[in-house]
């Protein structure tokens, strides 16, 4: 994630890693969903389609938002969300990224 975030900046990429419960990296090459979960203030979720950021097998996938993804100053939450055939849903840990306001 970029250090510094602004309302209304696009083109920022998100990466997240999916670990299982023994904090080893997860294989997302099979994975069937890969999707990243905002969370703006006071607001309702949003969800994004991710990709890989290379062929999955590291446990990473991202996303990069468009124009109006962020739009609120404030405290936001992120999560990653990816099914695979062979243990179905799976989460990452949420974290929190601030979002900062402009003139």
């Amino acid at each position: 994630m970029s250090s510094s975030i602004h309302a209304n900046d696009y083109g920022t990429i998100f990466k997240l890693t999916i670990k299982d419960q023994d904090g080893a990296v997860v294989n997302l090459a099979a994975a069937t969903e890969k999707k990243i979960i905002l969370k703006p203030p006071q607001s309702a979720v949003i969800i994004k389609d991710a990709s890989f950021d290379t062929d999955g097998e590291d446990g990473v996938i991202k996303y990069v938002t468009i124009d109006s993804d962020i739009a609120k100053a404030g405290t936001w939450q992120i999560q990653a969300r990816i099914i695979l055939p062979n243990i179905g849903r799976r989460y990452s840990q949420i974290q929190s990224f601030n979002v900062l306001d402009n003139l």
